[in-house]
């Protein structure tokens, strides 16, 4: 019931927009919430209006006595509460400090305000502590890592130069524990690619050539003559594991099967806590990837952790692409699957066979399955995972060996793959990780339940996210880049690249650009951008867009507007053959610099084989 209000919510807007258009005096008010602070405990009205006479959705918030207020006042009260309840600790380690003795050591991670000297402040903190401890500094991003006792951490609850302490987590495996091992049917990756429309990439010509995917698991990738393994991260345990072993085989493949990228090569990291991931993308991102696959989770809450600040930080810092599993807990996404600027990655169950009609999402039962929860922000907007794709697959270590295992862990790499192959279908893309997210959004038209695309105004933990990857229909996005100038219109299917620091880019502003479409052809816009992982990282985003659509005259046909993502999206049939105004507002920017990437789907809809398979058409 939940899921068919949230699309009431967004239909209604679209029909409305053509019945207000009659009313051209009137502001009309599409949609009103009032929103209590997680930690402040004010209440705060958000509110969407839409004006006839620009054809324009605008959003405001407003305070208590009804007074319009900056989006950054609500950040600003709700970290101001924050600091006041916990100080500089995260909730997860302030819990663990409950439950400790003065004496008790803890692993844990400081976050810095300021990174220039980290080599000074951890002296200073020593003095402070009057203590010794072996501080290990980031070189990347403002961090210091060490073990600590409780009561030296309680002195540092309030210190000015800390942001936040985390507790140092040990990861999982967020697969299914091997439990299917030898199931008499096995669901193979022949049938999930051929679901996902992977090959018929490779008959294109694109099959990871000259790309490498790096692989962050608790152990190594096992050397075989069949897997491109081209490097280990020195730092990894002298274990492989049959774990990291069926990802690397996902993502590229060996002699039995190909998987997604079959000439990629494999560079092996590991990580076995939160603080090691940073070492570990680095590692992989200094080896020359241009992809990242993480599939291993902390789950268990709805709040960012450590390691969701660390890919972002990571991500933005090296403009990488990286996909994460979401977790198996059938419950909140787990961490760093809950960072903003990586994809997310659900699994779903194909019935090992290429017709779309007996597709679901994995549910074994309430505490396992694909993870789905979203995680919490001010207005309750955020939605995660991004996509899905086939969890349950037989995988191999050999040519003898054979496991069949249920799990996002082996959902992710897929989608590793696929942004590896966009990457040869368009090699601009390797500069625009913010683009290949939207492409692979945009082109994810697969829908298991829910609605067809991610609702703005409220939050409607969608399973399947924009839904399940479609190889073909990526590839007819990703091989033509966009011209943004003068609203130089793409002629069917494409992307575009745009830098939008607030020079170029302006709070207040729009960057445009057009897409033809005729009439019955369904039309989905993805535009995507970077989060930072800053003070207000817990509270909000520091820059914010919203994505409109709608037709030459003007006249709006959808509209994009959430607070807490840092994507839009909009799906709709294009009512006329026209082309299409696809305006990105920048709504509020607290940093000067960020990139977006837009990705537009333009395609027919076959109708329904007597199969029931859905087969896409591209159109050009």
């Amino acid at each position: 019931m939940k899921k068919l209000f949230t699309l009431t919510v967004v239909v209604g807007l679209l029909i409305m927009s053509a019945t207000f258009a009659q009313q051209p005096s009137s502001v009309v008010t599409v949609d009103r919430q009032t929103i209590v602070g997680t930690y402040s405990k004010q209440p705060f009205t958000v509110k969407y209006t839409f004006d006839p006479a620009t054809q324009n959705t605008d959003k405001q918030w407003y305070d208590a006595a009804g007074k319009p207020i900056a989006y950054q006042v609500v950040l600003d009260a709700e970290r101001a509460a924050y600091y006041q309840q916990y100080g500089t600790f995260d909730q997860a380690l302030a819990a663990t400090l409950e439950t400790k003795q003065p004496t008790d050591m803890i692993d844990v991670g400081l976050w810095m305000l300021e990174p220039a000297n980290l080599p000074q402040l951890a002296y200073d903190l020593n003095t402070i502590l009057g203590s010794h401890y072996a501080f290990s500094i980031s070189p990347s991003v403002p961090m210091l890592s060490t073990t600590m006792s409780k009561a030296d951490l309680l002195k540092l609850q309030f210190h000015p130069a800390i942001d936040r302490i985390y507790e140092n987590r040990r990861f999982t495996t967020p697969d299914g524990e091997l439990e299917n091992r030898n199931k008499p049917t096995a669901p193979t990756i022949v049938s999930a690619l051929q679901t996902e429309y992977i090959p018929p990439l490779w008959a294109q010509g694109f099959k990871g050539q000259g790309q490498k995917i790096g692989l962050v698991e608790l152990g190594k990738v096992r050397a075989m003559s069949t897997l491109n393994v081209v490097g280990y991260q020195s730092t990894c345990p002298n274990s492989f594991t049959d774990h990291a072993t069926f990802v690397a085989n996902i993502a590229t493949g060996n002699s039995v099967i190909s998987g997604v990228a079959p000439q990629a090569s494999v560079l092996s990291a590991c990580a076995d806590a939160e603080g090691l991931l940073e070492p570990a993308l680095n590692w992989i991102f200094d080896q020359g990837a241009n992809v990242a696959n993480v599939s291993m989770s902390n789950e268990g809450g709805n709040g960012l952790q450590w390691s969701d600040r660390i890919v972002d930080s990571i991500a933005r810092q090296r403009n990488k692409f990286i996909a994460v599993g979401a977790g198996n807990g059938a419950g909140f996404v787990g961490s760093p699957a809950k960072a903003y600027n990586v994809t997310s990655v659900g699994a779903f169950l194909d019935n090992n066979s290429v017709t779309w009609n007996d597709d679901v999402m994995w549910l074994l039962n309430p505490t396992r399955g694909s993870a789905f929860g979203n995680p919490i922000s001010n207005k309750n907007d955020r939605e995660k995972p991004e996509v899905v794709a086939v969890g349950e697959i037989t995988t191999y270590t050999d040519n003898s060996i054979t496991a069949i295992d249920v799990g996002t862990s082996y959902a992710s790499p897929q989608v590793a793959g696929l942004a590896t192959l966009m990457i040869n279908v368009n090699s601009q893309l390797a500069q625009w990780p913010e683009a290949n997210k939207a492409i692979i959004m945009a082109s994810s038209v697969h829908n298991l339940e829910g609605a067809n695309t991610i609702p703005y105004a409220y939050r409607p933990d969608l399973r399947d996210g924009a839904g399940v990857l479609v190889g073909t229909l990526a590839r007819s996005i990703a091989g033509t880049r966009g011209d943004n100038s003068n609203w130089f219109p793409c002629t069917y299917s494409c992307w575009w690249g745009i830098e939008a620091d607030n020079t170029q880019l302006p709070v207040g502003n729009t960057v445009g650009v057009k897409i033809a479409a005729r009439e019955g052809q369904r039309v989905r816009v993805v535009v995507s951008w970077w989060a930072n992982a800053t003070p207000n990282y817990h509270f909000g985003l520091e820059t914010d867009f919203d994505l409109t659509v709608k037709k030459n005259d003007f006249t709006q046909v959808a509209f994009s507007g959430s607070y807490d993502n840092n994507y839009e999206m909009v799906d709709f049939i294009a009512p006329a053959s026209d082309l299409y105004r696809i305006e990105v507002k920048k709504a509020a920017a607290n940093e000067n610099q960020n990139k977006i990437g837009i990705a537009a789907l333009v395609y027919d809809q076959r109708p329904f084989l007597a199969n029931k398979a859905f087969v896409p058409l591209i159109v050009k």
